[in-house]
């Protein structure tokens, strides 16, 4: 599937909030997503990640600023879906 379609998907779905997605990723409430909020987060589901899987997963939404988390604003503009 692309990541457009998916982006569509979520965007249909009312029962979907981005923001929320964000703050259940965010643990603790630091306003930004690490890569061990990602590994957590995929670890309480009983799959196991690296730290570089995570860290290229996170590298997807970084758009270039290197810092090494993901903001709410980074998460909610990348899946956005980018068309209609």
């Amino acid at each position: 599937m692309l990541a457009e379609e998916v982006r569509h998907r979520l965007g249909g779905n009312p029962c979907f909030n981005l923001k929320r997605a964000f703050e259940v990723l965010d643990f603790g409430g630091k306003g930004e997503i690490s890569v061990s909020d990602i590994r957590r987060l995929i670890e309480e589901r009983g799959f196991f990640i690296s730290d570089n899987e995570a860290s290229s997963l996170l590298d997807k939404f970084d758009n270039g600023s290197k810092r090494g988390t993901i903001t709410q604003k980074q998460f909610i503009g990348e899946l956005m879906p980018k068309s209609r």
